[in-house]
């Protein structure tokens, strides 16, 4: 959703993490680098609580893990986000910025937790359309041509779901998954990049820090911290507010 206006947004800046992990001191605990490593409190994401509520809005987590289990809670701590499920996280997230979502589509490939239901209240369970399967897609230059597989394809339900009058979330975290594909199409193609109002991709790259990500899928492969630059940049110059994730 591209209108034109300008919004305040937090710079993006290459550790791709919150600004703390930068300076803290050579006597840091694990504590503190963990804190810092999924503090999400610098993050400026959009805000309704003044001007007018969108009239309808979704949420699209690929990558929805675990969703808390039997007696989480849904009252979350932003300074520790990667203690919490995605789909309470960013229904909080959104709920204390006065947007609540009408529809959340979730994707899972491990196998879901029998208890995944137990901890979402009833108002949210008649939402939510989960998926316990991988999310698929064709490589890059399919993808970016508009082809799409016949079935659990993200960016074809995008386009059967969502209109540009709704205000729209997506969260991409599918670690080894079509992430880069799905990420590159919506800031390159412009019916899908007009559909999204806001991004939130944990981009994996080659870094020297461990982030807990391994390396079997980037290492090599040409990701670097330029090329997650340049990709948050072109989404941000297509109109959609993006966020590199945890």
């Amino acid at each position: 959703g591209a209108t034109g206006e300008k919004r305040f947004i937090e710079p993006l800046q290459g550790v791709a993490r919150s600004p703390r992990l930068c300076a803290l001191p050579d006597d840091k605990t694990l504590a503190d680098l963990s804190e810092a490593l999924f503090d999400t409190r610098y993050l400026i994401t959009e805000n309704f609580c003044e001007g007018e509520l969108p009239k309808s809005s979704k949420y699209y987590d690929l990558g929805a893990a675990s969703n808390g289990g039997a007696g989480a809670s849904w009252k979350i701590d932003y300074a520790s986000a990667a203690s919490f499920a995605s789909i309470p996280l960013f229904t909080s997230l959104y709920r204390d910025r006065c947007v609540t979502f009408d529809a959340i589509y979730a994707w899972e490939a491990e196998p879901a937790a029998k208890d995944w239901w137990e901890p979402v209240p009833d108002e949210e369970r008649a939402k939510i359309r989960f998926y316990n399967a991988p999310v698929e897609e064709l490589g890059c230059p399919e993808t970016l041509l508009g082809r799409h597989p016949r079935h659990g394809s993200f960016l074809r339900l995008l386009l059967a779901t969502a209109s540009v009058e709704d205000f729209v979330v997506v969260k991409v975290d599918i670690d080894g998954g079509p992430e880069l594909a799905i990420v590159e199409a919506i800031a390159e193609r412009p019916e899908l990049a007009r559909l999204v109002d806001e991004l939130y991709f944990e981009y994996h790259f080659e870094f020297d820090f461990d982030f807990g990500w391994g390396g079997s899928n980037w290492d090599g492969a040409g990701r670097t911290v330029d090329t997650a630059m340049n990709l948050m940049h072109r989404l941000r110059q297509a109109g959609i507010r993006a966020h590199f994730w945890i």
